[in-house]
């Protein structure tokens, strides 16, 4: 009730400056929440963190949905420092509303991604439709790539947000992504964007109960390690806090270890990221 009421008060009040509401109003990344736990329960964080921006959308539904509105007054192409800030503060309270996965608010985030009048907003909405449901996932994803295709860096955050959905699936969606005309292991911009977006910051899909995604990061790193042996071992750092998980995941974490440790014609690059992990 505290939090609420701080929050309240912020978003109603006419003296806070836009760029300080926005951040203000950010709840930390599951991947901070973590580092506050000697034992790092993945699930329990991913769902708290949830039921809390959900309960926070609910209860101050009205006053974000306000600020949507107004800083939707915002002059879409300008790049004043004025006008920057009322889109990170519109496309933060958005983001709430999305959380609801209601017919409303679905309908709200899609109305404000096909009717965007720039970048930043469109992939704003798009990443709140990405979190919401597979339809409205593979809609705006089919829309975004059309539109975008042809400019690299955008494809980049195309990626990068596909890798980072909390949706159940991802796995499997980044799995297929590698096998995308767009994308090539070779370039590491494009690694960086799907495959280290969903090792590092995308917890609830990464460290999935069945080995799964640490199956799929430890093949990547053998194969990496043959083309960039410098991207391989930065990617091997995503196990480097396997000691921290709770014990079927330790487990499931030191056998990929192991096997990329004992891996033929291992780089002296990944060998020391992972007998480091392993000690």
């Amino acid at each position: 009730p505290t939090l609420l009421d701080a929050f309240k008060t912020a978003l109603t009040s006419d003296q806070t400056d836009p760029a300080f509401l926005a951040k203000l109003l950010a709840l930390p990344l599951e991947t901070e929440i973590k580092e506050h736990f000697d034992v790092i329960d993945v699930d329990a964080i991913h769902h708290s963190r949830t039921a809390l921006e959900q309960s926070i959308a609910r209860e101050l539904k009205t006053e974000l949905t306000q600020v949507v509105d107004n800083c939707s007054q915002a002059d879409p192409a300008s790049i004043a420092q004025a006008d920057i800030a009322l889109r990170s503060l519109k496309n933060q309270a958005l983001s709430y509303l999305g959380s609801l996965k209601d017919k409303w608010s679905n309908q709200l985030v899609w109305s404000h991604f096909s009717g965007a009048a720039n970048m930043t907003d469109e992939l704003a909405a798009y990443k709140i439709l990405c979190s919401i449901g597979s339809e409205d996932r593979d809609n705006s994803t089919e829309q975004f790539y059309d539109k975008w295709k042809s400019d690299s860096l955008v494809l980049d955050k195309w990626f990068a947000v596909q890798a980072g959905s909390p949706l159940p699936g991802t796995l499997e969606r980044v799995q297929d992504l590698t096998g995308h005309p767009d994308f090539s292991i070779t370039n590491p911009n494009k690694t960086r964007a799907l495959v280290f977006m969903f090792a590092f910051y995308n917890p609830i899909n990464f460290h999935r109960i069945d080995g799964s995604g640490y199956r799929f990061i430890r093949g990547l790193i053998l194969k990496l390690d043959g083309i960039n042996q410098q991207v391989a071992a930065r990617l091997a750092a995503c196990f480097n806090q396997w000691k921290k998980y709770d014990s079927n995941r330790q487990a499931l974490m030191k056998k990929e270890l192991k096997a990329i440790v004992s891996s033929e014609g291992l780089s002296k690059n990944v060998y020391e990221i992972v007998s480091r992990a392993l000690e």
